[in-house]
C-alpha cells in the first residue's frame, strides 16, 4: 500500500457520501483510463512550494487582497502549469520506452543471419516515436517557460522565455531575490541548450518548430545485431560502444529539468522568506 492510499480511501468515502457512488466511481474509472500522475518524489518541488504559499507570505497576502487577484492567479497558475508540462514530458518518455520495448521485442523474434556480411538495413515506419519525441521536447521547453512566466510576476515583468529570464533577472528588484534566481539559472541553464539557444534556429526545439522533422531514431539491422540509432539525440553516433536507449537519454535530460526547477523554486522561496523576515 502506498503512503497516500489511506488518504485517498477517505477522500473517496467522502465523495461517495456527497456525490453518490455512480458519479464517484465514474470519475475514478476515467482517472485510471486518462490521467497520468507524477510520483511523490517527482512532485516534491511543487508540493514544497505550494505548502509555503499556503503559509501566506506577505507578497501573497498583498496579491490576494487585489481586486480580481490578477497577480496571484497568474503566479499560481503558471507554477501549476510548469508541473503539468513536466508531467507531460515524463508521459512522453514512458510512451517512447514502451515503443522501444515493442520494437526490440519484434526484432528479437526474427533471424537476420541471412543478410550479406557488411550489410546494414535501415527500417522506417516508426513515426509514432518521432511524434512522442517531438512532444517531449516541446513539453520540456514549456515547463521552463511557464516557470519563468510565473516567477516574473513577482518582479512585475511579462517575460515568458526562460533564456530571456536568465539574461535579465539579475537587473530586477528586489535585488536580493533577483540575484538568488540569477545564480540558480546559471547553475542549470547549460543543460537546457537543446530546447533553447541564444542563436536562433540552433536548438533542437527551434529546428523542430521552424525548420525540419527530426527523427527519434532509425532501426538499423545487420546479420548479427540490431540497434535503434541516430535521431535527434545521435544515439550510437560517434561512439558505437554507447548503447543507451532513447528513453535512458531522455530520462537523464528530465532529471536535469527536475533539479533545475526544484532549485529555482526553492531558491525563490528562501530568498523571499529572508527578505520578508528582514523587513
Amino acid at each position: 500500500m502506498s503512503d497516500d492510499e489511506p488518504e485517498h480511501a477517505q477522500h473517496l468515502a467522502f465523495l461517495r457520501a456527497f456525490l453518490g457512488p455512480e458519479l464517484t466511481d465514474a470519475g475514478e474509472e476515467i482517472k485510471r483510463a486518462a490521467n497520468f500522475r507524477l510520483s511523490k518524489d517527482e512532485h516534491k518541488p511543487w508540493k514544497r512550494f505550494v505548502e509555503w504559499i499556503n503559509t501566506q507570505p506577505t507578497f501573497i497576502k498583498t496579491w490576494r487582497a487585489e481586486t480580481g487577484q490578477p497577480r496571484y492567479l497568474r503566479f499560481m497558475g503558471a507554477i501549476a502549469d510548469s508541473q503539468q508540462a513536466y508531467t507531460a514530458a515524463l508521459y512522453h518518455i514512458s510512451r517512447i520506452e514502451e515503443l522501444e520495448g515493442t520494437i526490440k521485442g519484434i526484432l528479437a523474434r526474427h533471424d537476420f543471419s541471412n543478410l550479406p556480411g557488411g550489410t546494414t538495413v535501415a527500417l522506417g515506419q516508426t513515426n509514432i516515436t518521432d511524434f512522442e519525441y517531438h512532444s517531449f521536447v516541446f513539453a520540456y521547453r514549456r515547463c521552463l517557460d511557464y516557470l519563468t512566466w510565473g516567477l516574473g510576476t513577482y518582479f512585475g515583468v511579462g517575460i515568458s522565455s526562460y533564456r530571456q529570464f536568465g539574461e535579465k533577472v539579475g537587473r530586477w528588484s528586489p535585488i536580493h531575490v533577483a540575484n538568488v534566481l540569477d545564480q540558480s539559472y546559471r547553475r542549470h541553464a547549460h543543460h537546457f541548450g537543446f530546447v533553447m539557444d541564444k542563436e536562433r534556429g540552433k536548438s533542437l526545439r527551434d529546428k523542430l518548430a521552424h525548420r525540419s522533422f527530426v527523427q527519434a531514431f532509425v532501426v538499423n539491422i545487420t546479420r548479427s545485431n540490431f540497434r535503434l540509432m541516430g535521431g535527434g539525440e545521435g544515439l550510437g553516433i560517434g561512439d558505437r560502444a554507447d548503447d543507451h536507449s532513447l528513453g535512458q537519454v531522455l530520462r537523464e535530460r528530465l532529471s536535469h529539468l527536475h533539479r533545475g526547477v526544484a532549485d529555482m523554486l526553492d531558491s525563490f522561496r528562501s530568498a523571499v522568506s529572508m527578505l520578508e523576515a528582514a523587513a
